[in-house]
């Protein structure tokens, strides 16, 4: 008979072998990623959407080593370039998910295969890339659909730490980063207050909470001011503070603030508080933040506006309020940028966010450069990323039809000029069963 000590023992390796090795086997993706460009390519023939410019029907683009090395009607192709026919087919720049845990977490329901959430109300120091997974099964299935790069963001607390812009191939981490730390990511408090007269805790309590929390945004701030006026003036003497030195580029206005919001309220207070405090500002989120467009406008403050199915937040309210909030940022001349949910999952979808801005009634081509090129330059890539031009890295997707209709597929895929593979676990599913009802003569033409 097994003593009760002995019991406890095994249960323990038991539950610490569980924690250990299940994350791994869940998270662990099996594909190889694209090797390095071994030599110029040509894609010949496509209707090039270059998203700064004109499209381009009937046009090829070149690329070398990773970079963009002609775009055009007649584009000069090298004697030894491969030469890819995609006469007939649309090549796009690859599409950036601005707002999301992908990496950081695998399944929402397994706890240790998420770690996105830092103990703690104020952690600038979080740093997202450290914790990325690079074998994660959702990189692959982003992919699959045209998206190849991606924000992985921390959540959690007031201050949740510093996002990393993705690339959705690579073997490392490292090899993943595109820009860290690309923003850093503020909860804001919850401006609204209940005051129901049974409301608990008192609107008071609430006030203060709300206050309180904003001031703690304040005065962080001015602790980080005072550490890099003590390390000016005697490098020596003051000891280093990871929290602080985390927060320096954000002084300098080097990393912006990416403050995540759900109201207009919010929005007003978060303006407040750049202007006074001299930090560059993102706001990011969904619900009535439209209803601030002049005042984001006025400031050259970008918006991230990420899901649309967000209710609307007022009783009069339309009932699709949330599917035209891109049009009216539009109007208002708002630079923004689209994501879909911070559900790693979910990243797929983004093409179906643009498309659906399109549907009510954002002009298509803005709509494209709301997953491209105007991600790019909120984060301040558009020299690399974004669109098709000479001088830019060679990310491209190759679909046969339009991008941002459900209907159209991804061909080809070239992440910096390596070629990525489109499988995914999703694809590996529809092969298996594919394969099992046409063996049971019951797959008709296999579609």
């Amino acid at each position: 008979m097994i003593s009760r000590a002995r019991q406890i023992l095994i249960r323990f390796r038991l539950a610490l072998t569980t924690a250990l090795v299940l994350p791994a086997s869940l998270a662990a993706s099996t594909q190889i990623p694209g090797a390095p460009q071994a030599g110029p390519i040509a894609l010949i023939g496509a209707t090039v959407h270059t998203v700064s410019g004109a499209d381009l029907v009937g046009g090829t683009v070149v690329f070398d080593g990773g970079i963009i090395t002609a775009v055009g009607l007649d584009a000069a192709i090298p004697a030894e370039a491969r030469r890819i026919d995609v006469t007939g087919l649309h090549v796009y720049p690859g599409m950036i998910d601005a707002a999301s845990v992908v990496g950081l977490s695998e399944i929402g329901s397994v706890r240790a295969s998420n770690d996105f959430n830092e103990t703690g109300d104020m952690t600038p120091e979080v740093r997202a890339e450290v914790a990325v997974n690079p074998d994660s099964e959702h990189l692959p299935v982003a992919r699959a659909n045209g998206v190849t790069a991606a924000l992985s963001m921390p959540g959690g607390g007031l201050i949740a730490g510093m996002a990393a812009l993705l690339r959705l191939d690579g073997w490392t981490t490292e090899d993943l980063v595109i820009d860290a730390p690309a923003a850093l990511v503020v909860n804001w408090p919850n401006m609204h207050i209940n005051r129901r007269a049974d409301a608990r805790p008192p609107a008071a309590e609430q006030i203060e909470n709300r206050d309180a929390r904003i001031r703690a945004l304040h005065q962080i701030l001015a602790g980080a001011r005072a550490y890099r006026r003590a390390r000016q003036v005697n490098p020596g003497a003051t000891a280093q503070d990871l929290r602080n030195e985390a927060l320096l580029p954000v002084l300098s206005g080097d990393v912006p603030v990416l403050v995540a919001v759900t109201d207009v309220r919010q929005v007003q207070a978060a303006l407040d508080w750049a202007d006074a405090e001299h930090v560059r500002l993102i706001i990011a989120g969904a619900g009535d933040i439209w209803r601030a467009g002049a005042e984001l406008a006025a400031r050259q403050v970008p918006v991230i506006y990420w899901n649309s199915y967000f209710l609307p937040r007022r009783a009069d309210d339309p009932y699709d309020e949330s599917y035209t909030v891109p049009l009216k940022l539009y109007e208002a001349g708002v630079l923004f940028c689209l994501a879909h949910t911070s559900d790693p999952g979910f990243i797929r979808y983004l093409p179906e966010e643009a498309g659906r801005a399109a549907a009510y009634g954002l002009p298509r081509d803005e709509a494209l450069r709301a997953v491209t090129l105007n991600t790019a330059r909120i984060f301040g890539v558009d020299d690399r990323l974004g669109s098709i031009d000479v001088g830019k890295q060679a990310t491209l997707v190759v679909t046969d039809g339009d991008m941002l209709e459900l209907t159209s597929h991804v061909q080809l895929e070239f992440i910096d000029g390596r070629q990525v593979d489109l499988s995914s676990h999703h694809t590996l599913l529809w092969d298996k069963y594919r394969t099992k009802y046409e063996r049971l003569g019951l797959a008709g033409d296999g579609q």
